[in-house]
C-alpha cells in the first residue's frame, strides 16, 4: 500500500507541476502582447488608438498599425513612432479614415534605440466607426 502512495503522490507532483508551467508560460506569452484599450477619441477621418506594452516602459517605440475597413476587408499597414511612459502607455493618431466607416486595429511594437529589435506579436483588434 505504501507504494501505491508514492506512485499517486509522484502523478499528483507531476501533474501540479504541468498545470503551474502551462499557467506561467500563459502568463508569459499574454504580458508580450501589446492591447490596445478602448478607443474614444475619434473624428470623422481619424482616430486614436490608446495603446498599452508593458514590456518596454520608457522606451521610445515603432508601434506597426494594420488597419482594416471591415466593409471592404482592404488592410493597410501603417508605422509611427511613440513615446511609452511609466506604465507603457501613450496613444497614436491614425488619419486619413473615412466618415462612417467601421475599421478594426491591431499594433505590434518593437523599441527604436536597436537595431536587432524585433516587433512584438500582433495585439488583439480593437473595433470602431469614424463620426459622421
Amino acid at each position: 500500500m505504501k507504494k501505491d502512495h508514492i506512485k499517486n503522490a509522484s502523478w499528483a507532483g507531476l501533474a501540479l507541476t504541468l498545470i503551474f508551467t502551462l499557467a506561467f508560460s500563459t502568463a508569459v506569452f499574454a504580458a508580450t502582447k501589446p492591447k490596445i484599450s478602448t478607443i474614444e477619441k475619434k473624428t470623422s477621418t481619424s482616430v486614436t488608438l490608446p495603446i498599452t506594452y508593458k514590456t518596454l516602459k520608457n522606451k521610445k517605440v515603432k508601434v506597426k498599425i494594420q488597419i482594416t475597413n471591415k466593409k471592404t476587408d482592404k488592410k493597410t499597414t501603417v508605422t509611427e513612432s511613440a513615446k511609452l511612459n511609466y506604465k507603457g502607455e501613450d496613444s497614436v493618431i491614425v488619419d486619413g479614415l473615412t466618415a462612417e466607416t467601421d475599421y478594426s486595429f491591431k499594433v505590434k511594437i518593437k523599441k527604436t534605440s536597436s537595431k536587432s529589435a524585433k516587433y512584438s506579436s500582433w495585439s488583439n483588434s480593437k473595433e470602431t466607426e469614424t463620426e459622421k
